[in-house]
């Protein structure tokens, strides 16, 4: 099975900013601006419950006050494949091993695999604003900052489990 959905947005507006004394102090700017945005999600399953997918999602925008930095913008890339007993995963990952965790958004991959009733999850990568200041197209405004994390989880009954992590971060 194979499914594909696809989203145009395509938007044009006009802003006028002044202040009581007819000036202000602000980085808006008054003007007509455009602003558009493209999502694809594909995914093919087969008879064997296993899914590959790749998601995309751009926008590119005249105004500052949408995109600051650069007039196009990478929002989202995934490409990875899930089955019944592993799940793998390159490009935006979100690794959330508990309500401890950073749940920080991870440019990188993670990867889960099940034994038995024992499940192991990883992940690598870096943390930045965008794919473009990761690929050093636009200045950061953060440093980046590298991460790893692992994570063994065990049912021990319906309602609970125990699992172990750990978690590291460097920054450049």
């Amino acid at each position: 099975t194979v499914q594909w959905q696809n989203e145009i947005d395509l938007n044009w507006y006009s802003t006028d900013i002044t202040g009581v004394t007819g000036t202000t102090v602000t980085p808006l700017q008054s003007g007509t601006y455009t602003k558009s945005e493209y999502k694809t999600d594909l995914r093919k399953s087969d008879e064997n419950e296993r899914t590959n997918f790749f998601q995309f999602d751009v926008m590119n925008a005249n105004d500052k006050s949408v995109l600051s930095n650069n007039y196009t913008q990478i929002n989202n890339f995934q490409i990875g494949r899930s089955a019944e007993d592993y799940y793998a995963t390159f490009g935006n990952v979100s690794p959330n091993f508990s309500t401890l965790s950073t749940s920080q958004a991870v440019r990188g991959v993670l990867g889960q695999k099940l034994f038995n009733d024992l499940l192991f999850t990883a992940y690598g990568g870096i943390v930045t604003d965008s794919w473009e200041t990761a690929t050093n197209q636009t200045l950061r405004r953060q440093a980046i900052r590298d991460v790893y994390g692992a994570k063994l989880e065990k049912n021990l009954a319906d309602n609970l489990k125990i699992y172990f992590t750990s978690q590291t971060a460097r920054e450049e």
